[in-house]
């Protein structure tokens, strides 16, 4: 069996990959509204630029927004041409980045570690949670987390002892070209990342002398910063500075000193959101650790440099996101992998009961919710049968490590199927669910240049899916004088009435507590609008929150172009 495998996946395990890509990423990926605050902003800002026909400043909804820099956008952009705007060309960029770190896993693991483990590191990398959300999301993660892979790749192999037969040119343009990518797609951390797993790698884990002029750290360095200003330059004079000022200032720098949204700092936070961004494959991690000291090889020193600088350079920021720590996993699931099919390596006791506590607890708490969530009388099948669907695909990750752990690799195929029909469920009742979408149907007939107002509902994706300009500095407090000025007799107005807590309501589903009604606007608008707009109500979830809002469409009665 081991042998027919080997073989297998040496001669096609690139076109098996691409396959479990498409299964596992794809599904779904069309039918999903956008997610989140970012996704839409992402997305928006995009056509924007297109509208605006700039390749340098990305805008959103009218204003500048210098959240990251323009690769992204970039690269959205051409598939909004070809796909036009869409979700789908809005997360394809991500779809292709997540294949081709699947791929350069394949290879370089293949050439050192052996075609087993490489393939299983693959294979765990496209079927990870973390992977399983970001490798479609319409954001920068995972371009960058591509360009820290190829990057950290082309070092060690410019590093190591020379191969004859390997030209070393095509590893030092891969090295530069990714790093002024990755600094392109998200920042400077793509740059900090393999900076500090040369360091670790020079003097903690491989104290030996490493070919640095194979390196030419000056002449890649020169390349670097010429891809990088050819746009920054033009960013920072278009914006009179403002690019490096926000972009950098507030976006990188006061996240690492100040935490985001007022998030509390967790000590150990990346050690435990671990258990769940590498749900289910951490299952594997107890033999790695029992065997922590074996195989200990120059490849193997680079992977542990590699796997430790992303959680030491987040250790110390503020702000704390489960992603913000995916350039590790390339190298942490190659790493593992090698111990998982090492059949001279005992699980050992440790390894063992990591195993089947781990994955029997996630089967019994994903069953639970699973029953939790169809057994309750909650009202909302959209809602039911979205949740449900993703229960139920995590349990098919679940039962592939089992499959894995026994050496039943073919028994993955039937899960593979399962985990894309989930989705595609999961992405019809999602969108079902949506609240924004059936607004936009409802505002597509209102005059272009119509004022657009969000009271208490400031999602981004309302001018994703309108294309439209939206005023969101008018509040509750604000809202009885604005419609009753000339403009907002004309205006559109989108008001949250109030939301509930899903949880809540399918405890309530269950015969407990009624769920309480947050954010209660307290306004009688059908009264208030009365012989000025037609009053309609629109109830969904709000995925950015999790919330079941009811929302009022105030539509005027005679829509008017703002001046």
């Amino acid at each position: 069996m081991n042998a027919w495998f080997s073989q297998t996946v040496d001669r096609f395990g690139v076109w098996i990959l691409v396959l479990v890509g498409i299964m596992t990423l794809l599904p779904g990926t069309f039918d999903i509204p956008l997610l989140d605050r970012d996704e839409p902003r992402f997305s928006q800002a995009t056509a924007e630029m297109m509208d605006r026909d700039d390749w340098v400043v990305p805008y959103f909804n009218g204003e500048y927004r210098f959240d990251k820099p323009p690769l992204t956008y970039w690269w959205m952009r051409v598939h909004y041409w070809i796909f036009s705007k869409s979700e789908f060309g809005a997360r394809l960029h991500s779809v292709w980045s997540s294949l081709l770190v699947a791929v350069g896993i394949l290879l370089m693991g293949r050439k050192y570690f052996g075609v087993k483990p490489a393939f299983l590191a693959s294979f765990a990398w496209l079927t990870c949670f973390q992977i399983f959300q970001h490798g479609r999301l319409a954001l920068a993660d995972m371009p960058m987390v591509a360009a820290v892979f190829y990057a950290s790749w082309a070092f060690f192999e410019l590093s190591k002892d020379p191969d004859d037969e390997d030209p070393k040119w095509k590893w030092f343009w891969l090295l530069y070209v990714s790093l002024g990518l990755g600094f392109l797609a998200k920042g400077p951390i793509a740059l900090a990342t393999p900076i500090m797993a040369a360091v670790f790698y020079r003097l903690v884990f491989w104290r030996k002398g490493l070919h640095w002029k194979r390196v030419r750290l000056v002449r890649g360095s020169l390349i670097v910063l010429l891809m990088v200003g050819a746009w920054g330059i033009p960013a920072l004079i278009v914006t009179d500075g403002l690019f490096w000022d926000i972009g950098m200032g507030k976006h990188v720098i006061d996240r690492g000193v100040e935490a985001f949204n007022e998030r509390k700092v967790v000590p150990g936070y990346y050690l435990i959101t671990a258990f769940i961004s590498l749900f289910p494959w951490i299952a594997f991690m107890g033999k790695r650790f029992w065997n922590i000291r074996k195989g200990w090889d120059q490849p193997t020193a680079f992977l542990v440099s590699w796997i430790i600088s992303p959680y030491l350079i987040f250790l110390a920021y503020s702000t704390q996101l489960p992603h913000y720590v995916m350039p590790a996993f390339p190298a942490l699931l190659l790493w593992m992998m090698v111990a998982v099919t090492a059949t001279d390596w005992k699980w050992g006791w440790l390894g063992n009961l990591w195993f089947w506590a781990y994955v029997l607890l996630l089967e019994v708490l994903l069953t639970v919710g699973l029953v939790w969530v169809l057994g309750s009388a909650l009202p909302i099948e959209s809602v039911k049968w979205a949740m449900a669907a993703l229960f139920a695909l995590l349990l098919a990750l679940n039962g592939i490590v089992v499959a894995f752990r026994y050496g039943a690799y073919v028994l993955a195929a039937p899960f593979i199927l399962l985990i894309a029909v989930f989705q595609v469920v999961l992405g019809g009742e999602m969108r079902k669910a949506s609240p924004v979408i059936p607004i936009a149907r409802i505002i597509e007939g209102l005059p272009e240049g119509t004022r657009l107002v969000g009271v208490e509902f400031e999602e981004p994706s309302l001018v994703f899916y309108t294309g439209r300009i939206w005023d969101f500095k008018v509040d509750k407090e604000d809202l009885l004088g604005d419609l009753k000025s000339e403009a907002g007799k004309h205006s559109c107005y989108v008001v949250l009435q109030n939301e509930q807590i899903v949880d809540q309501m399918i405890n309530e589903g269950w015969g407990g507590a009624p769920a309480e009604y947050r954010k209660e606007l307290g306004i009688d608008l059908k009264e208030v609008a009365s012989g000025t707009h037609v009053v309609m109500h629109v109830k969904g979830l709000n995925f950015a929150r999790m919330r079941w809002s009811d929302i009022v469409v105030l539509f005027p009665m005679d829509p008017l172009p703002s001046s």
